[in-house]
């Protein structure tokens, strides 16, 4: 299952197949007084013969499961 994991320390938002890193995105800075950021999904994670029937986002480490 496909699945989205976001690395704060980093800055980064990873598409994940299982434990595999398939491709990334860099976080850019919105607002950085509020800590806010924006980024730009690639439409090909979301598109194509392949594309995830669903899909788990986590926003913690401790949360991440894969199955």
């Amino acid at each position: 299952m496909a699945w989205l994991r976001l690395d704060m320390q980093k800055k980064v938002l990873y598409l994940m197949d299982g434990g595999q890193e398939l491709d990334q995105v860099p976080l850019e800075v919105h607002n950085a007084n509020a800590s806010e950021y924006r980024l730009k999904v690639p439409f090909q994670w979301f598109d194509g013969n392949d594309d995830p029937g669903a899909m788990t986002i986590v926003l913690e480490p401790s949360m991440a499961e894969v199955v």
